[in-house]
């Protein structure tokens, strides 16, 4: 599940200390990708933090898809709500919270269909493993 709070999180190999990743997370949220990678300097094999999508309980796949998308229907329309009440047009009554509605279906969409791109590399990528283990 996403938090508020954004870690740095850096990676290094333990055999050479090559530094492999450096990126922001939300604390305590579900990242969906290669479980393992190899370090380019030695080639060791180590752990990400990432989770592929076959590894997911169910649990843990619908928090995947709803944390995201409910925090947009929640976040927009009240932001259309208050923005379009203070400031824009406050004779128009419940525009500002339609248009905040409108604004986090689009939102949905576009971060549903990059959720599930992000699932179907997942499968296609554990699907290539366990196809060139055979």
């Amino acid at each position: 599940m996403t938090g508020f709070f954004l870690s740095w999180r850096t990676s290094r190999c333990p055999q050479c200390n090559t530094r492999l990743q450096a990126k922001f997370y939300p604390d305590d949220s579900l990242h969906l990708g290669a479980e393992t990678a190899g370090c380019p300097r030695c080639g060791a094999r180590l752990k990400t933090g990432n989770l592929e999508w076959i590894h997911l309980s169910r649990q843990q796949k619908v928090l995947y898809f709803v944390s995201d998308v409910g925090a947009a229907f929640v976040i927009f329309p009240l932001l259309g709500l208050v923005g379009q009440e203070a400031v824009i047009y406050p004779k128009f009554g419940w525009y500002g919270f339609l248009v905040g509605v409108v604004l986090a279906g689009v939102c949905a969409v576009l971060v549903s269909i990059s959720k599930l791109l992000a699932v179907w590399l997942s499968v296609k990528r554990v699907g290539a493993r366990r196809a060139s283990a055979i």
